[in-house]
């Protein structure tokens, strides 16, 4: 049966069934079958090198979408000019962010890269990881879940001590240089 105000008492639906907006439910839910949802991501590579200076952290700049990985609307934005992306759904959102750099050959030093959220410092960050290379190319990939309400934010941020300033390159390797963000 139908209220004025919507559907009272049972609806059983054949086939699929398709909702634009949201569908409030209160009391108890059964759903039996095969249930689907779509998984929302955004992703975007590095297109260019982006030079890294010694002994300082500097933001990683995303230049170009990666349009292999996105599917649908994450409800993210990106700022190219400052490396922020942001929350941009009406929706408080847990976020998964997977992000890979790859620096030029160089074995002096260590390399950090770390996910900085809102207005935190770089070392009071969300989540970060460290390694020391041993091979000529040297990636540091990062996985993290965040937690983000409407127009909160984050950063990627990326620090090296080789005595001298190095590149993040754009090799062809698979992923490298690569942030795909998905929505949980």
């Amino acid at each position: 049966s139908q209220s004025r105000y919507g559907i009272t008492g049972s609806v059983g639906v054949s086939g699929s069934l398709t909702v634009g907006g949201s569908i409030n439910v209160t009391g108890n839910t059964v759903v039996s079958g095969y249930v689907e949802r779509q998984t929302l991501s955004y992703a975007r590579y590095k297109a260019t090198n982006q030079s890294i200076n010694n002994a300082a952290y500097t933001t990683v700049l995303w230049d170009a979408d990666d349009t292999k990985w996105w599917n649908g609307d994450a409800g993210i934005s990106y700022n190219t000019g400052t490396g922020v992306f942001t929350n941009t759904s009406a929706y408080t959102r847990m976020y998964l962010v997977k992000a890979t750099i790859t620096y030029a050959s160089n074995t002096t030093g260590r390399r950090i890269f770390r996910l900085v959220m809102n207005t935190m410092d770089d070392e009071h960050c969300a989540y970060t990881e460290e390694i020391v290379p041993t091979s000529n190319v040297s990636s540091v990939s990062l996985v993290g879940i965040i937690k983000m309400a409407p127009n909160e934010y984050f950063k990627m941020r990326t620090y090296q001590s080789s005595t001298i300033s190095l590149n993040l390159t754009n090799p062809s390797a698979f992923f490298a240089n690569t942030i795909v963000i998905t929505v949980l």
